[in-house]
């Protein structure tokens, strides 16, 4: 039990001000930036306007204070050392009301100061103020939104250790011990009945279609009973239904409608066993754009990547990352030393094998950039080659014999920050580390290149010894580089 003696004081005051004079309890939850242009939004442009008591922290060092504040005197002004002065007015209530009354009105005059309130509740409100007072400052010109007087409550008591307990108990009891609606019951309230016009409705739930959605909600309650909103969404039918709105912008009610049976029908029938709503939201949100074929293969790649790469959030990062990992096609670029026209065949057959050997079952595609081939209209070679690497995804280089133009080739994937794979031929002695001073200058490695890792590979096997080097490396790089998935079983 907390013996500390506090006195409350309830007001009204411009949100500028009670920004300028608050700084967050230590105990505040961090930040969540994201919902402050919501917060913002809705105080400038809704039609019901609503910003509900914010409750400060006020500790006190002089001890005369709270006695002065509490005294029967019905008027008078009380001064603090840093220039604070509270003034006290007449005030009464009538005889009958049945008791006696101990309420005061005061005025609380700041001079310029530092902040010295705690904010226990409301922080996230105030906090996202924050740009709006800057720029406020910067131009010079008043914000009408920081002009809006909204009410407070401040907990006044002496400075201690007691004090600071009695702050934290108010911020874990405002927060633990409320019981906040479920959104079903707060969606009740606005679509149940026709209290609103539909213009509220849209400015209240933030969307456009609420024809669809009154549609929608009405076809699931008149038409049939679903098991998969009974079991997975526990019959919160406006919930599910403007989910589905937000998921699906542009779909119409019967394609969504379809879409739910179709899903609802695999349901019942065990083949998506899945206990997740979000789930079932992306994939009646994808079936309703998708033939059943494709919705198969979604279907697989999702029930398999839940933990891997994928942001579970909402529907729309779900949709986002299938397209990014299962539609991209990345393109591979290889550089070569020109041997032969036979030798150049051979890398563009064994890097086609392995890069469909590598693609396939996989979320993605990966596609070979003809090494030293091209058809049309003959062009510059190097400006194809430069663009080709400035396109590819991979780069790929093939450093035997230091070759001149691979060395430039390395040097635009290095310059363009392409992932890359060196190979080389492991006999290769045509060049010696820049390092060594005693051996020819012609047969030095710039000085640049002897720094790059390379993986070596056989003469004799070099087919082979190529393919499982890609194969260990390329789909690294595209976890780690691109957060593409693993392999889809």
């Amino acid at each position: 039990m907390f013996l500390v003696v506090a006195q409350f004081f309830r007001g009204y005051a411009t949100l500028r001000t009670l920004y300028e004079l608050s700084i967050p309890g230590f105990y505040q939850r961090n930040e969540c930036k994201e919902r402050f242009s919501e917060i913002i939004n809705f105080f400038r442009n809704s039609s019901f306007t609503f910003f509900p008591e914010l409750l400060f922290g006020w500790q006190i060092e002089d001890n005369e204070f709270l006695k002065k504040l509490k005294g029967e005197q019905p008027q008078g002004s009380i001064k603090l050392p840093n220039g604070i002065e509270i003034k006290k007015a007449k005030f009464s209530f009538q005889q009958n009301i049945g008791e006696e009354p101990t309420t005061k009105v005061i005025s609380i005059l700041i001079p310029e100061s530092a902040p010295f309130f705690t904010r226990i509740d409301g922080n996230h409100r105030l906090s996202a103020l924050k740009d709006i007072y800057e720029q406020e400052k910067q131009a010079g010109v008043k914000d009408s939104l920081l002009n809006m007087y909204v009410p407070f409550s401040i907990l006044i008591q002496m400075k201690n250790d007691e004090a600071q307990k009695y702050e934290q108990a108010f911020f874990y009891l405002i927060n633990a011990k409320s019981v906040p609606l479920t959104d079903e019951e707060n969606l009740r309230a606005i679509l149940a009945e026709d209290y609103f016009t539909d213009a509220e409705k849209k400015s209240l739930l933030g969307i456009d279609n609420l024809l669809t959605l009154n549609e929608v909600i009405e076809r699931i309650k008149n038409q049939k009973e679903f098991k998969i909103i009974k079991d997975v969404f526990n019959d919160e039918i406006y919930t599910f239904s403007l989910n589905i709105i937000q998921s699906l912008p542009d779909g119409t009610v019967d394609k969504i409608y379809e879409s739910l049976e179709y899903i609802n029908e695999l349901y019942e029938k065990n083949e998506i066993q899945e206990s997740l709503k979000i789930i079932y939201l992306v994939l009646i949100a994808y079936r309703a754009e998708h033939d059943n074929d494709d919705l198969q293969k979604f279907l697989k790649w999702l029930t398999t990547t839940k933990t891997n790469h994928v942001d579970f959030s909402n529907v729309k990062s779900i949709l986002e990352s299938y397209e990014k990992n299962f539609s991209k096609v990345y393109k591979v670029f290889v550089a070569m030393p020109y041997i032969s026209f036979k030798r150049v065949n051979d890398f563009n057959k064994l890097f086609k094998e392995v890069l469909d050997e590598i693609s396939r079952n996989q979320p993605y595609k990966l596609e070979l950039i003809p090494i030293m081939r091209f058809r049309g209209e003959s062009q510059r070679i190097d400006q194809r080659l430069i663009q080709k690497i400035k396109e590819c995804d991979i780069f790929i280089a093939d450093l035997s014999e230091c070759n001149s133009n691979v060395v430039f080739e390395v040097g635009l994937a290095e310059g363009n920050d392409k992932p890359k794979i060196l190979i080389k031929l492991d006999e290769d002695n045509s060049k010696v580390p820049f390092d060594d001073a005693n051996l020819d200058v012609k047969k030095q490695v710039p000085f640049d290149m002897d720094k790059l890792q390379w993986i070596p590979y056989s003469s004799t096997g070099y087919y082979n010894d190529i393919k499982s080097i890609m194969k260990n490396n390329i789909p690294e790089i595209l976890v780690n580089r691109f957060g593409l998935i693993r392999k889809v079983n």
